[in-house]
Parts: structure tokens; sequence; C-alpha cells
């Protein structure tokens, strides 16, 4: 008897998973298993299968199991994938192969290994935990623990052992620093109370005209906070300045009238190195002054992992995550041809889903470990000339940049558009004015790309009110700035 399934994309596996844990024996998914594009599993027989969690099959992998096949968990698999346990026993050149049945070995995959593209583990094949084979390998035969397995340049198979990192990885965290001198040493003490312990604080004051310049130096040590002070240029220009400083193999961006959960640094540090990603996010909560925002109380570790389009798609969406620098961490080199905009406002859109482009994957912790705080005086309370300005050229750019992208991704970004010019237009003094009439053309134009695709509830009403008219569009926007 052969039992077969084909999944034609990953947001089909859960329903994979419990038709075969549920109605098929000898076969165990653990939670966490997502499959990609043409991935199939055929078991035959008393063929028993097992998962472990958070395993992950890029496109085009397979599974054959008619004797023992088992992989542990969090383990990675890259494209064109096959696993079989078993294969046609050649021993008489005078029979057809097809006739001379099959040969059969168990196949054993520890947990936390990555296995390269177009690899085939064959029968007898025994991968230790914590190992790598490389891409255009066929495994057949054991593998120690902590073992990267490849070819050397003579085409030979080579065993080279993964020594264990001792200590983690550096991160460094930027805080650019302007004139926040009620807030700086609360921002401080949250970075200083973080369980991630290897970590880097750059502070950089960005020519402030309060005690903030003098706060950065008594807050500095020397060893593991540092501080720096530069003639004023801007929040991009300070977070530049920290990104060369940092020494950190990451970096995460704190505003520095904000605070971090204590969990901030572990939980997404956890989430890059279990999910093998170079960028982690996470929620965040607001908060006002006179509140202490309450550390989450962590009972386990959550995150998933997302394509590159997916994760730029729900970014624009601002449901799961936004567009801002802070709230994330990077893998350093991400920024080594990548810089915030000197001079420019809303410098996290010119800069963010660049970052996004670069990295095929990014792990999302569904936690807000970031406390934002609403700040009366801060930058982004209301929009000047200038800023507007900034606003229809990010805007231009985006639209250049994602037009003929996939359809849900390139809707998502005019649910964006949508929401960048609605804010703009709010900021007005006059709606019937040049500007005026240009936003509300822009707010009609992309209007509809809300209604297909996913959205929060506030844009969804919003999107509905701009039927209402130009003028009562303008007020009730107002109204909402005065709320703010």
């Amino acid at each position: 008897m052969i039992s077969w399934i084909k999944i034609k994309s990953r947001l089909f596996s859960p329903i994979f998973r419990f038709h075969w844990n549920h109605f098929r024996k000898g076969v165990d998914i653990g939670k966490g298993f997502k499959a990609r594009n043409r991935f199939s599993l055929t078991q035959e027989g008393k063929g028993k299968l097992f998962i472990g969690r958070d395993v992950f099959f890029n496109n085009d992998c397979s599974i054959v199991c008619r004797g023992l096949i088992r992989i542990g968990e969090d383990c990675l698999f890259g494209e064109n994938v096959h696993i079989d346990d078993s294969n046609h026993t050649f021993s008489d050149v005078f029979v057809p192969i097809r006739k001379q049945g099959f040969s059969q070995g168990h196949i054993t995959v520890g947990k936390n290994c990555w296995i390269g593209s177009n690899v085939f583990l064959g029968k007898n094949a025994c991968i230790g935990n914590h190992c790598v084979i490389s891409a255009n390998m066929i495994v057949n035969f054991s593998v120690p623990d902590n073992t990267l397995v490849k070819r050397n340049q003579d085409g030979k198979i080579v065993f080279l052992p993964i020594q264990k990192e001792e200590k983690e990885p550096l991160v460094s965290i930027i805080v650019p620093c302007y004139n926040v001198a009620s807030y700086l040493e609360a921002c401080v003490l949250s970075l200083k109370k973080q369980t991630y312990s290897n970590t880097e604080v750059i502070l950089v004051d960005d020519g402030s005209t309060d005690r903030t310049a003098e706060l950065v130096d008594s807050l500095s040590d020397g060893k593991t906070i540092f501080g720096f002070h530069k003639e004023n240029g801007g929040l991009s220009d300070a977070r530049n300045f920290g990104l060369s400083k940092g020494k950190g193999e990451f970096v995460t961006f704190v505003d520095s009238d904000d605070i971090l959960d204590p969990n901030f640094l572990f939980v997404l540090m956890n989430a890059i190195q279990k999910g093998r990603t170079d960028v982690a996010c996470c929620q965040f909560s607001r908060f006002s002054d006179g509140e202490t925002p309450a550390p989450w109380n962590l009972k386990t570790l959550p995150y998933s992992i997302l394509e590159s389009d997916e994760a730029q798609k729900a970014m624009f969406q601002q449901i799961q995550f936004d567009t801002s620098a802070w709230g994330k961490v990077y893998r350093s080199s991400l920024f080594d041809k990548i810089s915030f905009p000197k001079g420019k406002s809303f410098e996290d859109l010119f800069t963010t889903y660049k970052i996004f482009e670069k990295t095929p994957f990014v792990s999302f912790v569904p936690l807000p470990l970031y406390f934002y705080r609403r700040n009366q005086f801060g930058i982004m309370h209301s929009y000047s000339p200038k800023q507007i300005q900034d606003y229809q050229e990010i805007n231009q750019v985006l639209f250049d940049n994602y037009k003929e992208r996939e359809t849900g991704l390139r809707y998502a970004v005019f649910l964006r558009l949508f929401v960048n010019y609605s804010n703009a237009f709010f900021s007005v003094s006059n709606r019937k004015s040049e500007l005026g009439s240009c936003l509300w053309g822009k707010i009609r134009e992309f209007r509809p790309y809300v209604f297909r695709t996913k959205k929060k509830k506030s844009v969804a009403l919003g999107a509905c009110l701009s039927f209402l008219g130009r003028r009562a569009y303008w007020k009730l926007g107002q109204i909402k700035r005065k709320k703010q």
C-alpha cells in the first residue's frame, strides 16, 4: 500500500501535518513543520517517518519512506533535497534492475542540522546533531556530531569539525541621542538589564543643546557603554555614525526615549540562531510618561520564519510589525552598502525594505518586547512642509520599486501608500491648496487597494471614511492628530 501527498505551498503544511498524524499510522510530524513549493512525501507498506519540531524544507524536496526515517528538530533543508531509505538491488547483470527488488536501510538526521541544496540522503545515512552537509552531495554514510561535510579541491569528501562558539555573538545597540535628558537614563537602564549579556551600547550625542551630552559622558563606562559626540546631522546621520563605531556581528537600534523588555535581545537572537536568519523583529507596545511598562513573562520562546516577500508584505500592512528600524535585530553586514538617508525624514521607510530584500528569510517574534514612548515633542508628532516633501519622495520610490512585483506584495505596498498620503494630507493647513489636491488625488488612487489586502481595522475604517469627501476626511484627520 502506498500513501502519497504533495504540498504545493507551505500554507498547506498544517493541513498536511494533521492528515498524517491523525489518519496514517507510522508518520509523526512535529509542530512548526513547513515546506515550500512542490514538496512530496511517499510512504509505502510499513514505512515509519518521524520529523521533529520546526523542520523546514525548501522548494522541490521529497521523502520516500519504506523503512524508517528519523529527522530531528530545528533542521533546515535546502532546495531539491531528496530522502529515500531504499534503492534498487543490483547483483545480477543479466536480470533487469526493476526485477531485482529493493534493499533498505534506516536514515537518521540529528537535531539542528543544515542540509544544502541538491543533496540526496540514501539508505544507511546517519547524520549526527549540529551538522552541515554542503550542496551537491550523496550521503549514505555516518556523520559524527558537530561536523561539516564537503568536497575538497580534488573532489574528495572531507569531514571538518565545527567549533562551537564559546561566547554569544556581540550585538551593538545604537542609540542616537538628541535633547532627551529626561528619558536617556531610563533607556540605558533597560539596556543594562538585558538578559543577553554580550552587548555594546553606542550612545551618539547628535549635537544636543540640553544636558544630554553630559548624560552620555556620565553613562559611558568605556567597557560596554561608549559615548560619542558629533555635530547635529539628524537621526539618519547619528545612526550611520553609530554603525561606523559598532563592532558587533549583529546590530539593533533603540530610540533614546524608548525602553526595551529585559528579554528583547535574548528572544530575538534566539529566533535568529534557531531560524538561521539574518534579521529578527518583534511587536511593540506604546506607553506614556509616568507609566512603567511591565516586562513580558516568558514561558516559551515563540518565533516563525517568513520568506522575504512575506515579511515585506507584513511590514507594509503594519499588522505584525512596522517599517521602523527599531524593534529589530540585524546582521551588521546587511548595512555594508546600505545607509540611512541623511537629511531625510521617514528614514526607516527609505531603508528597512532594502534590508529585507537582501535576506531570504526573516524571523518574527509575536511578542511586544519593544516599548515605544508617546512623546508629544518627538520627531513624528507633526509634519512640516519639508517632511511632507520627503513623504512624497519615498512614496514614489516605493511605487517604482514594487509596481511590477507579485500581486499580494504590490497591494500591501499600495495599502501603505494610502496610509502615507493620508497622513501627509492631514498635515496640510489648506486642503484645497495645490499640495492638498495632489495628496487627495493620491488617496483616491490607492484607496481601492486597501480592500484587496489584509489590513488593520483602523486603516479599513479610514478608507471607508474617505468616501465622505475631501472636506470631511480632512476634518476627521485633524481630530485624529489632536488625539495622538
